[in-house]
């Protein structure tokens, strides 16, 4: 506050006694940037939560919505064998 104008301090009291909010630009930038970290890693559902290991492998790289060629570099797999494991896992009901 000591580097704000006047006006700008008449300005930040009218609209608080408004009922409004008001931050500061620095303010502003880190929680848009807590909020933006946070959004990029999702909560896991309970429903993840009750597949094994090696079916959250096989799943990971569909649910990053990688192409078989990228899952097969990736996992040293052919694309058949990539491509059975995750129709094996979607029959048995998996999403």
């Amino acid at each position: 506050m000591k580097d704000t104008k006047p006006a700008d301090l008449i300005e930040a009291v009218r609209v608080v006694a408004g009922g409004e909010a008001l931050l500061s630009p620095t303010v502003t930038r880190r929680l848009i940037a807590e909020f933006a970290a946070r959004a990029k890693e999702p909560p896991r559902s309970a429903e993840l939560e009750e597949l094994t290991e090696r079916e959250r492998e096989v799943m990971a790289p569909a649910a990053e919505e990688l192409s078989n060629d990228e899952i097969v570099r990736t996992r040293g797999r052919t694309a058949a064998m990539s491509s059975d494991e995750a129709s094996d896992e979607f029959r048995r009901g998996i999403r």
